[in-house]
């Protein structure tokens, strides 16, 4: 017999509420369920995946696979959304693979990447350790996904917004943190070469790269040019994500 969790179950109603909903208006308030609509499609359950495209089908108009799916909502979010500072804020708590906190009172609240980091290095191999979640989710992915839907703003956009001015406050400490740590030699088994701190820097690199795209941050373009000189000590998958 096969049995349904609470993914399943939320899945199953977020299609019956798009496939049933005619609203041809959308405000803020609805973005909760979008963003409960986006965490089903990159769900690590093919299931939720698949009931979670029937449901953006909605949407979009069309039922796709999931990972087009996915990528026509943003577009489509952005499209839709792009003047409202709770989706900016949102799309600012994705970049940075942070839990995206919708209506927060006090703007967008990162926890620091140098925090981010040195808790991915605190490696916990107890067997007892919490099973991780969402195991499908492709960090760097969705990094550089939420990147492109950051450069759809345009520049006058970007400088003005509180939830961008985090991003580049965010992305300035997490290079100087980086750039800390290339002093250290990283062998084969260093401190870069675990998935959970690789992800991390790579945020880190890639929000950096966006940032220094929208001539955001002199300072971040000059970190990225002295990173991509510490090649012995940085990975090279990471130096090419750097501009």
């Amino acid at each position: 017999m096969q049995t349904f969790d609470t993914r399943h179950v939320a899945a199953a109603a977020l299609e019956c509420f798009f496939l049933g909903c005619r609203k041809h208006y959308w405000n803020a308030a609805y973005l909760p369920v979008f963003s409960a609509l986006y965490d089903a499609l990159v769900d690590d359950d093919d299931e939720v995946r698949e009931v979670a495209a029937s449901a953006a089908a909605g949407v979009i108009g069309a039922r796709l696979v999931p990972p087009t799916a996915v990528d026509l909502l943003t577009e489509w979010l952005l499209e839709n959304f792009r003047d409202q500072s709770e989706f900016r804020q949102q799309m600012v708590y994705r970049m940075t693979g942070q839990t995206a906190q919708l209506y927060a009172k006090k703007g967008v609240q990162l926890v620091p990447a140098a925090e981010l980091l040195y808790k991915a290095m605190d490696f916990d191999d107890s067997l007892f350790a919490a099973e991780e979640q969402n195991l499908f989710i492709d960090e760097i992915k969705e990094t550089l996904r939420w990147r492109e839907i950051f450069e759809g703003f345009e520049q006058n956009e970007t400088q003005a917004d509180p939830a961008f001015a985090a991003l580049v406050k965010w992305a300035e400490a997490g290079l100087t943190c980086l750039m800390q740590l290339t002093e250290k030699e990283d062998g084969p088994l260093g401190w870069i070469s675990d998935q959970h701190v690789f992800a991390v820097c790579a945020r880190i690199i890639l929000c950096a790269a966006g940032v220094s795209k929208k001539n955001m941050s002199g300072e971040i373009a000059e970190m990225l040019a002295l990173l991509k000189e510490a090649r012995n000590n940085m990975h090279g998958s990471l130096l090419e994500m750097a501009p």
